[in-house]
C-alpha cells in the first residue's frame, strides 16, 4: 500500500466528489453491458422496491425495464445477499466472492441466532439436506415446505419469532445458497420483488480462495466505485470492523490520499496520479437518485451535502441523528446536481408524478434541466412501474407520507 499520495497537497472535497461522481457513473451516460456497469459503478441495493431500476437508469439515461430483467434472466445479472449480507443487484461475474463475503459475515451473527430461536445443532443442515433432496426444479419457499416430509421442518413458536426465524427452513435455505448448492430466481426476472424461487445448482461454483484474497477483491471493488473512502467507511460498508476494513485495504494494494475533511483515504494506484486534473462537474448534470444509491451511502451525508444545511432535521435510516450532517443513512431519494446533493424528491402517488425540494434556489439552466429530469423519471416510473415503492411492502400511504415529509422541506 501506497504511504502517500501522487499529490503535493490534500483533495479537497470538492475534487474528491468529482471523481466520486465520474467513478459512479453519474457524471456521463455508462457504455457497455449491464453487468460491466454494474461492476465497474457499485451493486444496485434492492429491498423489493424500483430503486434498483433508477440506480441503472441514473447511469444510463434512457433505459427500460425490460433490458433490465432480460440481464438478470440470462444471469449477467443477479440479485444475491452482498455487503452487510444485504441484498444487492450484483454482477454475475462476482457472484462466488460476494456470496463467500455474504457468508462471513452471516456466519459470525447466525449461531447465537440460532440459538436464541431453539435450533438443536446440526438441525439447519439436516433440514437443508431434505431440501436438496425434494428440490428438482424451481420452488418457492411455500412449495418447497408442503413438500417436505411431515416433521422435517419445525416451528420455532415465540423464541423463533423474537429471534427473527419462524422455523428451520429459513436458514436452511440460507445455508444452502451460500454453498452455492441452490440459486434465487425473481419472479419474472423482475427486481422490484422479495418472491423469489429456489434453484438447484448442477455444477456449484463456491469461492475458493482465502479471507484475504476475498477481502482483496472487497477492498479493490469498493475503491472502484467509491474511492477515494476512509476505513470507517469501507467497514460501515461491508459490516465489518475497521481492523478488517485495513487489513482488506493492504491486501488490495491501494494508494493513500489526503482529503479535505476525511482525512487518510484510499483509492485505485492507477487513478491517484490523474484525480486532480478532471474538469468540474456542471451543476447541470442532474440525476433523481434512488433510495440507498451506492455513489450516496459510501460517504456520509455530510459530505455531499453543503454545510449550511447540515443542521437540518430529517427522516433518518439506521443510526444517526435526525440532522442532515448527523445521519449516516437518509430515509428520502436524493437529487445530484453536478457534484453536490442538492435536494430530495419523492413519488405523489394521487398525480403519479415526481416532486422536488431544493435546499438552495437553483440557477436558470439548472432549474431547467432538473424540470427534464423530473419529466423523465415521471415518464419512467409511470410507463414501466406505475409506482414509486422504495420496499415490497411499500404502499400509496408510505408513499404518501414521504410526500409529506418532503414538502416539509421546502
Amino acid at each position: 500500500m501506497s504511504s502517500s499520495g501522487p499529490s503535493s497537497r490534500p483533495l479537497s472535497l470538492d475534487e474528491a466528489r468529482n471523481h466520486w461522481v465520474r467513478a459512479t457513473g453519474l457524471a456521463d451516460p455508462v457504455e457497455g453491458t449491464l453487468e460491466s456497469l454494474v461492476e465497474s459503478t457499485g451493486w444496485a441495493r434492492t429491498l423489493g422496491g424500483v430503486d434498483a431500476y433508477l440506480a441503472l437508469r441514473a447511469r444510463r439515461p434512457g433505459l427500460h425495464r425490460e433490458t433490465v430483467d432480460q440481464a438478470v434472466e440470462d444471469g449477467s445479472l443477479l440479485v444475491s445477499p452482498a455487503a452487510r449480507n444485504c441484498n444487492y443487484v450484483i454482477p454475475g461475474s462476482q457472484r462466488p466472492w460476494v456470496l463467500a463475503e455474504a457468508e462471513a459475515i452471516w456466519a459470525g451473527t447466525a449461531p447465537a441466532q440460532h440459538g436464541r430461536a431453539g435450533l438443536a445443532e446440526g438441525e439447519v443442515s439436516h433440514t437443508a439436506e431434505a431440501v436438496m433432496e425434494t428440490l428438482t426444479s424451481p420452488m418457492t419457499t411455500a412449495e418447497i415446505r408442503a413438500s417436505l416430509p411431515e416433521g422435517v421442518i419445525r416451528s420455532l413458536g415465540d423464541a423463533g419469532k423474537k429471534a427473527g426465524i419462524s422455523s428451520s427452513l429459513p436458514p436452511a435455505l440460507r445455508l444452502l445458497e451460500f454453498r452455492d448448492r441452490i440459486r434465487r430466481r425473481t419472479d419474472g426476472s423482475r427486481i422490484d420483488t422479495e418472491k423469489y424461487r429456489w434453484a438447484p445448482v448442477e455444477s456449484p461454483d463456491p469461492f475458493s480462495g482465502s479471507e484475504e484474497e476475498r477481502r482483496a477483491l472487497l477492498a479493490h471493488s469498493f475503491a472502484t466505485f467509491c474511492g477515494p473512502f476512509t476505513v470507517a467507511e469501507l467497514a460501515s460498508f461491508a459490516g465489518i470492523g475497521r481492523r478488517d476494513a485495513l487489513a482488506a485495504i493492504e491486501a488490495g494494494e491501494l494508494a493513500t490520499v489526503n482529503v479535505e475533511a476525511l482525512g487518510e483515504a484510499y483509492m485505485l494506484p492507477e487513478r491517484a496520479d490523474s484525480i486532480q486534473d478532471g474538469e468540474p462537474i456542471e451543476e447541470t448534470a442532474v440525476r433523481l437518485l434512488g433510495f440507498e444509491d451506492s455513489a450516496l451511502v459510501a460517504h456520509s451525508p455530510s459530505a455531499w451535502f453543503d454545510p449550511r444545511h447540515h443542521s437540518r432535521e430529517m427522516p433518518v435510516w439506521g443510526r444517526g441523528d435526525h440532522t442532515l450532517g448527523g445521519a449516516s443513512h437518509l430515509f428520502m431519494r436524493t437529487i445530484l446536481c453536478g457534484n453536490r446533493m442538492s435536494g430530495f424528491w419523492a413519488w405523489n402517488p394521487d398525480e403519479h408524478r415526481v416532486e422536488v425540494a431544493v435546499l438552495d434556489k437553483p440557477t436558470k439552466s439548472v432549474k431547467e434541466a432538473l424540470l427534464g429530469e423530473v419529466e423523465a423519471v415521471s415518464e419512467f416510473l409511470n410507463s414501466e412501474f406505475g409506482n414509486a415503492r422504495m420496499t415490497s411492502i411499500d404502499s400509496e400511504s408510505t408513499e404518501r407520507a414521504r410526500l409529506d415529509a418532503l414538502r416539509s422541506l421546502k
